[in-house]
């Protein structure tokens, strides 16, 4: 029997630097049956040129290897649309370009979808590779592999990200599903609201085996939205949107936890004041804590909101903030019980 089309979307902007570790982790699959579409949205570096190198090594071992190129920039979000309007695979997978994939794991991933014919995507855990190459292991998300009911996953979702989409192959027929159920949209949290959206309309599986290394990278560089605060409103903004959509499904268990989500946001704002401080920007600090205390009611006797506190006041806070220590607030460095439905899938360990 032919094995399902799979479609590796990968848009890119100037990531040459990546590019090729990312496209011979998709030539090295053992899965046999998949097309890649690569959309370059007019980059300034050789993305291009890398791009058609890989041409004939993809012919050759017979895969349909279709290169994109955009007259101008038409955005992250235009670019990423591109790439899908070309798939025709039964399953999908947005592959950012400065990421890649273990050999095994569109096979993995395959696998999982097709023995849960109502699990809508497949998530993988992720291994994280710095700029000079280094990986680093990391904590999966749950402490197994599993298949989650949707509206389980969506209660998850209030707290926690879990996966970047490099880390989820996509039933491309429930993605569909998902996007006729799509009323919003949002400028930072885009991919983190889809994958609420994906668990209304169908099941998940989470394989806790790593399967995609994702580059980090630019830790220290303060983005323009985080100086401004809009990180942290579009977070609560998204929250709500959450309550709103699972209650249009019927679902109740996403709502139990909207207090206890807004409280974490406390938390995350202790963790964007430690990172002003580091880049001495300590006004904007300074915001975040008194923000910190609208989300948690009880933030103001907290140890570490203290010492952050007491770190603003000293003559040299970066240094200061330095002593302390990092906990699971800001690094999860656990992995956490799947919901208790949830079923055990020992092979994909």
């Amino acid at each position: 029997m032919r094995k399902p089309l799979v479609s590796v979307l990968i848009p890119n902007y100037n990531y040459s630097k990546y590019l090729g570790e990312c496209l011979e982790s998709v030539l090295t699959q053992t899965y046999d049956n998949f097309e890649v579409i690569v959309s370059d949205n007019q980059s300034t570096d050789n993305s291009y040129e890398i791009m058609a190198r890989y041409r004939e090594k993809f012919l050759n071992r017979g895969i349909w290897y279709d290169i994109l190129q955009n007259k101008r920039n038409i955005g992250s979000a235009g670019n990423t649309e591109k790439c899908f309007s070309r798939s025709e695979g039964e399953y999908f997978i947005w592959l950012s370009s400065d990421d890649s994939l273990e050999p095994d794991a569109i096979d993995n991933m395959v696998k999982a979808l097709e023995k849960y014919p109502s699990a809508g995507c497949v998530m993988t855990h992720r291994n994280e590779v710095d700029d000079k190459g280094t990986r680093k292991e990391t904590a999966p998300f749950y402490n197994q592999s599993c298949f989650i009911h949707g509206e389980e996953q969506a209660a998850v979702y209030m707290m926690a990200g879990i996966a970047v989409s490099s880390q989820i192959l996509f039933r491309k027929i429930t993605y569909i599903t998902m996007l006729h159920s799509k009323s919003l949209r949002f400028q930072l949290a885009g991919d983190w609201y889809d994958n609420f959206l994906m668990a209304c309309v169908g099941d998940i599986v989470f394989i806790k085996k790593a399967l995609v290394n994702y580059r980090v990278h630019g830790e220290n560089e303060t983005s323009r939205a985080e100086l401004n605060l809009v990180q942290i409103f579009e977070h609560y903004n998204l929250l709500n949107a959450f309550c709103s959509t699972a209650d249009s499904f019927g679902m109740t268990k996403p709502q139990q936890r909207y207090n206890e989500a807004v409280r974490k946001l406390g938390y995350m704002c202790l963790r964007y004041a430690r990172k002003m401080i580091m880049n001495r920007q300590y006004l904007v600090a300074k915001k975040y804590l008194k923000l910190s205390t609208v989300f948690h009611d009880e933030m103001d006797s907290d140890s570490q909101y203290l010492e952050l506190v007491e770190c603003l006041g000293s003559k040299n806070p970066e240094e200061a903030v330095k002593n302390i220590l990092e906990d699971g607030t800001y690094v999860r460095g656990v992995s956490y019980d799947p919901p208790e439905s949830s079923v055990r899938i020992r092979e994909l360990e």
